[in-house]
């Protein structure tokens, strides 16, 4: 690791604020480990600077302010592992590069930035945009591209007994945020495309969902007044395949393990409750222009009919469009299949 650095000792010595013309930082390498406790590597040492920060005086009058002309961090690398999971998960981003310029503690100006990486099995992200403090802002676009799904199955088993055999994932978007009473928090204009998943059941490894293409478009959402927009959503070239076994059970509601969320639901009814009331809170509502499913093939077998019974659909397609949440809305249907026997 390699280390540069430009201090502007004098503003400093003259009572002003801190100012740093370069910091330069090379090669770089962070380890993050959560144990099997769900404890961090880096916990006792957060915990030991916010200690010595409560126990420092604070100086009366205006605190001083950061000023850093060029922040760089060149091929930068960090390891993360994750022990608390049912099955313990490894990765390694890198290289990661990252430049600041212009950044100012003091708000009154909007330090633009870009950030990339690359993980070791391919994925990319990248952020460019602006930061600044005084109150906390920030606005910007992001990419990840090449998003392996099943590299991160040890955080689906958490509520899925399934095994994700294929699949990748990649987003791209912008967002909005500022702190304070008048404050923003948006998503826009994201999208998000999904390649090549293919699903097993965990136990018997029989499929259970195949998607060849998935596309999401136009997403934005407003975190603070609860509102969604989606432009459409499509998925083509997939299939399903559901059973309902003998005692009268769907497989694959038996996939989904909420368990560990139920748990927390009942904690959480048993906590008292406070002055503020959720009623307060902005109704959530959405609006998704257009949801498409084309040339799907759908599997089902019954098993607890008194002789047991299957079909199949081929080149099912839907189209629903102008979904929405407010109620009494109505929405347009359309739908065709083939029987596999011929029928239609």
């Amino acid at each position: 690791t390699r280390a540069h650095a430009n201090i502007q000792v004098l503003s400093f010595l003259l009572g002003g604020e801190y100012h740093m013309k370069e910091l330069d930082l090379a090669d770089p390498y962070f380890r993050l480990q959560v144990a099997q406790d769900g404890s961090l590597n880096v916990a006792d040492l957060i915990n030991q600077i916010t200690s010595m920060q409560s126990d420092e005086p604070q100086p009366e009058g205006e605190s001083k302010h950061v000023k850093v002309d060029l922040l760089k961090i060149q091929q930068g690398s960090i390891s993360v592992t994750d022990l608390s999971l049912s099955a313990p998960f490894t990765s390694e981003i890198k290289p990661i590069n990252f430049d600041i310029t212009g950044f100012h503690t003091s708000g009154e100006s909007d330090a633009p930035y870009s950030f990339s990486a690359t993980s070791e099995s391919g994925e990319s992200f990248s952020w460019e945009g602006f930061v600044a403090l005084e109150p906390l802002r920030s606005k910007g676009s992001f990419e990840v591209n090449g998003f392996s799904m099943p590299k991160y199955e040890p955080f689906y088993d958490i509520v899925l007994r399934t095994d994700v055999l294929g699949g990748s994932i990649g987003v791209t978007g912008s967002y909005d945020y500022s702190s304070g009473g008048s404050g923003t928090m948006k998503l826009i204009d994201a999208q998000v495309t999904i390649r090549d998943v293919e699903v097993v059941n965990g136990e018997t490894q029989q499929p259970v969902m195949a998607l060849e293409q998935g596309d999401i478009a136009g997403v934005s959402m407003d975190y603070l007044t609860r509102n969604l927009e989606i432009q459409g959503i499509t998925f083509k070239n997939g299939s399903m395949k559901a059973k309902r076994l003998a005692n009268g059970d769907i497989d694959l509601i038996q996939l989904l393990d909420l368990s560990e969320f139920s748990e927390s639901a009942a904690d959480e009814e048993t906590e008292p409750e406070t002055e503020t009331s959720s009623s307060d809170a902005p109704t959530p509502s959405y609006h998704i222009h257009a949801f498409d499913l084309e040339n799907f093939t759908i599997e089902v077998v019954d098993e607890a009919a008194p002789r047991p019974a299957s079909f199949a659909l081929e080149e099912a397609s839907v189209n629903l469009t102008d979904i929405r949440s407010e109620a009494g809305s109505k929405l347009g249907l359309l739908m065709s299949a083939n029987l596999r026997s011929g029928g239609a």
